[in-house]
């Protein structure tokens, strides 16, 4: 049975590696388990290894642009790194962004007062970065941004 992490994952590789699966969720699941094989147990974090390949890949190519930033520092330095990455990029037709957000708060905690504003707080950053994005991309640019 698929769990939604793996689901995650393999959406995440879908959308990230398109040029290289065509967007078919048969290919992205036999590249996320080479990408598993080839990293081991290594602590290292997916969406790091896949920016890092999606670079090496497009890197060399002018037309496509890629960052990877952190939302786990709070909103407005989110903000920052993401417009920051919107200018990097913006002479690109075709950019892609990845965000790692902060990981949603447990299901036990949920029920309670604290986990529901953390849960609330989590969304309304989401919301503000894809609002700020759309504000600031270049409207002849393809900009795609992932949140993770």
């Amino acid at each position: 049975m698929t769990t939604r992490a793996q689901i995650a994952r393999l959406h995440l590789v879908n959308s990230v590696l398109d040029h290289l699966t065509g967007h078919d969720l048969y290919l992205a699941a036999k590249l996320l388990e080479g990408i598993e094989a080839a990293v081991g147990n290594a602590s290292e974090n997916l969406g790091e290894l896949v920016a890092r390949l999606h670079h090496r890949l497009l890197g060399r190519a002018p037309e496509a642009g890629f960052a990877w930033c952190e939302a786990e520092a709070g909103p407005l330095f989110a903000r920052a790194e993401l417009l920051s990455a919107i200018r990097r990029n913006a002479p690109r037709p075709r950019t892609t962004i990845l965000v790692a957000q902060p990981p949603p708060p447990p299901p036990w905690l949920r029920r309670t007062k604290r986990g529901r504003q953390a849960e609330a707080e989590r969304a309304e950053t989401i919301t503000q970065l894809q609002a700020a994005a759309a504000r600031h991309a270049h409207p002849k640019s393809l900009l795609t941004v992932l949140f993770y």
